[in-house]
């Protein structure tokens, strides 16, 4: 993908922290942004347009596209999209997103698209900021306001990637380890984590779970074990809860009803995830809370 700086047309511009970081810390403010007629008539309604196509025929690409958003490790300045060259190595590839991200086709034909009615204006960032929100909405889940103007990143890093971004076989201690290195506590991992809800994972990131696991539903294990047998099927697919295609509070029940695939699903029994399960709109709110309080700092 090719990444293109900000044109300068008006002063209302911010970088939106990846979840991976501490968004108190990590936003960093640009005189760059577009003019409010473009970012109506052309970026919000382009994005919305291709989502709502994608659910139509692909749900589960549109799923990756809050994926996308979520996995930036240095702030939300599209660096997941870049390719390796001779300079860098890209995070497609890194453990974390190796085979679990995917829809980069659908951001390039939004940018082709943007480009073809003004070219070098809107950055890769704030179409994956837009898609990824539009992407919630588009499957029954919360919205929430969105500040344009992020700058595209021109260079990425796998090791950083495997460094931050948290592994899909850690367990619940060494999640609650990983987020807290990034300054997030154990009650944002489980608003965070809530995002699994229109989620899937792979058979070789909760196989030991079906197998070794006494924290689990006796009947769920034996009925996922079809789809993830003990030898094989490593790239087989199971949905993170039991309404894969709705943006809703179901991954929270099926952790309570010790229903969940990954290791760290034994969360279940504790305090928080019986608060987190009573909306899906607790998913999003306290990390927004977050943005919010970050912004308006950066302005005083």
């Amino acid at each position: 993908m090719k990444l293109e700086p900000l044109s300068t047309t008006i002063n209302l511009s911010f970088s939106c922290s990846s979840l991976a970081l501490d968004p108190r810390k990590m936003f960093t403010y640009e005189i760059h942004v577009y003019c409010v007629a473009f970012i109506n008539t052309w970026l919000l309604v382009t994005v919305k347009a291709k989502v709502i196509t994608e659910v139509d025929s692909n749900i589960p690409l549109c799923e990756n596209l809050t994926l996308l958003k979520l996995n930036c490790i240095q702030g939300c300045d599209a660096s997941v999209l870049l390719d390796t060259t001779a300079n860098f190595t890209g995070e497609k590839g890194a453990g974390p997103n190796a085979g679990s991200i995917r829809g980069f086709n659908v951001i390039d034909t939004i940018k082709t698209q943007l480009e073809s009615q003004c070219a070098g204006v809107v950055s890769c960032a704030d179409i994956l900021a837009a898609a990824a929100r539009d992407s919630v909405v588009a499957l029954g889940g919360p919205g929430w306001n969105l500040v344009f103007g992020r700058r595209d990143s021109t260079t990425a890093s796998a090791s950083t990637a495997n460094s931050n971004l948290p592994a899909p076989t850690l367990s619940l201690s060494g999640l609650i380890s990983s987020f807290s290195n990034q300054n997030l506590n154990a009650n944002e991992l489980v608003a965070l984590s809530g995002a699994h809800t229109i989620d899937q994972a792979r058979c070789t990131t909760f196989r030991s779970r079906l197998t070794d696991d006494n924290n689990i539903n006796a009947s769920f294990a034996t009925s996922t074990r079809a789809n993830c047998p003990t030898s094989g099927g490593d790239n087989n697919l199971s949905p993170l809860d039991a309404t894969p295609t709705i943006f809703d509070n179901s991954y929270y029940k099926d952790l309570i009803n010790q229903r969940g695939i990954k290791l760290w699903d034994g969360l279940g029994p504790e305090p928080r995830a019986q608060y987190f399960r009573r909306a899906p709109s607790m998913i999003v709110h306290r990390y927004m809370v977050l943005v919010h309080e970050a912004f308006s700092q950066a302005q005083q």
